[in-house]
C-alpha cells in the first residue's frame, strides 16, 4: 500500500497536534515496511516555514508583552470612577435579588 502524506502530516508529527497519534501509526506503518510512505519536497520545506513563521510570531508577542509589563510600574494609569459599581465610602454595592413568587 502506497500512503501519500502532505505538509500537514509533518506538522502534526513535529507539533504532536490532535492527530499526531494517527500520523505516528502511519509513520509506524512505514517503518515497518507494512507500507511506503510518500512525502512531496514541498511538504518538508512548507512544514518548516510554517513552524519559522509561528516562532517569529511568539517573538514579537513575548517582546510586546514584555515591554509593557516593564512600562506598567512607571504608570499609575487613569483611575476609574463608576459610580454604578460603587457604594458609599468607595465600598462594592451590594445587590438586591428578588426572590420568585
Amino acid at each position: 500500500m502506497i500512503v501519500y502524506a502532505e505538509s500537514n502530516f509533518v506538522l502534526e508529527l513535529a507539533l504532536e497536534q490532535e492527530e499526531h497519534a494517527y500520523a505516528q501509526r502511519i509513520l509506524s506503518g512505514a517503518e515497518r515496511k507494512i507500507l511506503d510512505l510518500v512525502l512531496p519536497a514541498f511538504s518538508i520545506g512548507e512544514p518548516f516555514s510554517t513552524i519559522a513563521h509561528r516562532s517569529r510570531d511568539r517573538r514579537q508577542i513575548n517582546n510586546t508583552i514584555s515591554e509593557q509589563a516593564r512600562a506598567l510600574p512607571r504608570s499609575r494609569g487613569p483611575r476609574r470612577r463608576d459610580s454604578h459599581s460603587r457604594g458609599k465610602a468607595g465600598q462594592p454595592r451590594r445587590l438586591r435579588v428578588a426572590k420568585p413568587r
